[in-house]
């Protein structure tokens, strides 16, 4: 990530650079034309230099704009505090509660739901990785769903866990 901020603010410096070389050539034309100006030419430059002040002024003001949204996109990429935990990795993965929902009774899914959102908070607070704590939390859900399932596949046949399982979609 820092290669690419880099990168950036290269790219953003060198277009600043070429428009500043840019305006400073167009002065220069603009000076031998002044000597043998009469008024009506000078007040035509002078209105030309305002215009190029302006929008020096304005790259400026831009150049600075830049740089400070660089230097915040800069913080927030390379913050470790933000690599580690970002506040979206901190709930537990969808898919395996979605898993645990559907294939649950529903006597059981709110408790093993709560369970299984306790065992994964206690492990991030406790300093484990999220990654390891999403494993954690995978290895539990499946292994809670995994009796059930097979109990119902031997009793019911897979075509009809299939059946049950869309009538609990349904239901």
């Amino acid at each position: 990530m820092n290669v690419f901020v880099e990168r950036l603010g290269i790219f953003l410096f060198d277009n600043l650079k070429r428009e500043k070389e840019l305006m400073a050539r167009d002065l220069a034309k603009l000076k031998p034309d002044l000597a043998v100006a009469g008024t009506e030419d000078l007040v035509f430059y002078n209105n030309r230099i305002r215009r190029l002040v302006k929008e020096r002024r304005l790259l400026r003001k831009q150049y600075a704009d830049l740089n400070e949204q660089l230097s915040l996109f800069e913080q927030e990429l390379c913050s470790p505090h933000k690599m580690d935990r970002p506040a979206e990795n901190l709930e537990p993965p969808r898919t395996a509660e979605m898993l645990v929902g559907a294939l649950t009774k529903k006597r059981y899914r709110d408790a093993l739901l709560m369970d299984l959102d306790e065992a994964f908070r206690r492990d991030v607070t406790s300093g484990m990785s999220v990654e390891r704590a999403r494993k954690r939390y995978w290895a539990a859900a499946l292994n809670s769903v995994g009796p059930q399932v097979w109990a119902a596949a031997r009793r019911i046949g897979l075509l009809g866990l299939l059946a049950d399982y869309a009538r609990r979609l349904f239901h």
